[in-house]
Formats: structure tokens, sequence, C-alpha cells
């Protein structure tokens, strides 16, 4: 059964929290609701938490239009500022994190932008796990509206069931992974952890990208482009080490 994660310092994971608790008022619920009273960032989650985890989550941006993203957790590098292990990648779950993303771009009308980004930040955990999240300015995080449509997109998703056609991990690109979400909408490409450009030079990670997946990931996706030759190089000769195919973006 699926966790939905939660806390009151969060104002898109308490209005989402409030709208679900409304809506399933007197009615059994097909999932858990779980509260942590810390930051969801750095939240350790118990053992009888059921899988996948599911955080509900704002989405700190400067932009001033709003944004429904979802993401694994996990740090590239030694750097761990914002909760989590260094150089250590969280269990993601590509297969309910791709049907969130398609239910986010169903709901969303209002020509909202619906995206993957690249893994970052904590909480780390061996539990599957992704973070679906409100993006924008404060106005946007506060909205009861955009919290609304996040809780729906999540719930509307627990009635799917394996929409993907190929499990990933994706090479390259900026933090908001607008290629690799487009395969994800229109070839139901489904992304576990997502490497950005800026963090090619780490390549001794990759194996861990498709250790920390259930399912496991069958192939790379490299936004081919994005990469230099020199950053490219060191990127295949560790997915040949490891046995995994690469496809061109």
């Amino acid at each position: 059964m699926v966790s939905i994660i939660y806390n009151d310092i969060d104002p898109v994971s308490r209005n989402s929290h409030d709208y679900i608790a409304h809506e399933y008022e007197n009615q059994e619920m097909p999932f858990r609701l779980v509260k942590v009273q810390t930051e969801l960032i750095n939240a350790v989650l118990p053992e009888s938490v059921s899988e996948p985890a599911i955080f509900m989550s704002k989405h700190s941006s400067s932009k001033s239009i709003g944004s429904f993203t979802v993401h694994s957790e996990g740090n590239w590098s030694s750097k761990a500022e914002l909760g989590g292990i260094p150089n250590r990648l969280s269990m993601a779950s590509p297969i309910e994190m791709l049907n969130t993303l398609i239910q986010m771009s169903k709901i969303n009308t209002d020509g909202v932008e619906v995206t993957y980004e690249a893994t970052h930040h904590g909480p780390h955990t061996h539990k599957r796990s992704f973070f679906a999240e409100v993006g924008g300015n404060a106005d946007v995080v506060r909205s009861t509206s955009m919290a609304e449509s996040l809780a729906k997109s999540i719930i509307k998703s627990l009635e799917m069931g394996n929409s993907s056609n190929h499990i990933a991990v994706g090479i390259g690109g900026n933090h908001y992974a607008s290629k690799f979400t487009k395969l994800a909408l229109e070839k139901s490409y489904a992304f576990a952890h997502i490497m950005p450009r800026y963090y090619a030079n780490e390549t001794e990670m990759l194996k861990q990208a498709f250790e920390m997946s259930s399912p496991r990931p069958e192939t790379a996706v490299l936004e081919w482009k994005s990469l230099s030759a020199k950053e490219r190089d060191p990127i295949l000769r560790e997915l040949n080490e490891i046995g995994i195919d690469y496809e061109r973006v």
C-alpha cells in the first residue's frame, strides 16, 4: 500500500493533506497518510512505512509561474546541503513516479509546467520513494487549488498499473529535465534517477543509479548534445563496465 508523506511545516504538504482528509472523511483510504514532524528533506521513515512513499512537498523556485514536478532523492556529490547522505542515492520508484507525472499532465488545465527534476536532496531511504511537488513563488506554493491538483494527481495515479515501456536512468541536460519529460509523456519512459550535466563527472555514481531503483532500469538515456565528448567518454566507459546499453536523445 502506498504511503503519502506530509508535514504541517510545508504549505503544499499541509494543504494537500487537508484536501485528502476532507475527500476521504468517513471513508477507508486506499493508501496510508504518514505525518512527519521534521522538514521532509530530513525525514526518517520508520520500517513500518509501506512502499512506495510519496512525499507531498513545495518546490522552492524564483519563477512566478507555477509548476508540478516529480523527482527521486539523493546527492550526486560529496555535498549534502539539503538532507540525505553525500554520494548516496535513495531507492527510486520509477513506475509510480511516471504515473504521477502523467496524472499531473492530465489534471493540469492551466498551462502550468509539468516536469521531471534531476535527482536531488534528501532524505536518504532504502524504501522506494519520490517527491511530488508544487513549485513557484510564495503565492503559488500557498495556493489551495495547486495543492488540491497535486493531491488529485497522486490519488489518480494509484489507479494506474505499469504504464512504462522503458525504465531508464537519464544523464545530461539541466535540472529541469524537459527532454526526459517529453520521452516520459510521449513514449512512456519511466526515469528512476536523473543525473544532470553539472554532475557528469561523478561517473562512479552511475552504478548506484541503476542499483537504487525498483524495478532496475534497463537502459541509460543521454541528452547527447548537452554533454561534451570529454564528458561523454567516461560515462560510456562506465556504462559498458556495468553492462548497460544507452540511447541518445
